[in-house]
């Protein structure tokens, strides 16, 4: 496994979003947050992470939308998506 130059938080958004917190048990595949958020952008132009097909909502007058992590985020962080996480949320 080749290991990806990441950023600390760039490392933290990825195991947050398939943990729910920092562990390293894999139950969830999703990061709800703003459309336009830097970090995840630009996670998603390297190929860590994908935004969800589904369409923006209003979340406190912000358009928010779903992130999820790629099989190649994971991997940048030693975790692993379980088949039935594949998807993200859905």
């Amino acid at each position: 496994m080749k290991k990806e130059n990441i950023t600390e938080e760039q490392r933290k958004i990825l195991i947050h979003t398939l943990t729910g917190s920092y562990g390293k048990r894999v139950t969830r595949n999703w990061y709800a947050t703003n459309t336009d958020n830097a970090d995840l952008i630009e996670l998603c132009e390297l190929g860590f992470m994908r935004r969800s097909d589904h369409s923006p909502w209003d979340l406190y007058g912000v358009k928010a939308c779903y992130f999820h992590v790629t099989s190649k985020g994971a991997d940048a962080v030693g975790l692993k998506i379980p088949n039935t996480l594949e998807g993200g949320r859905k």
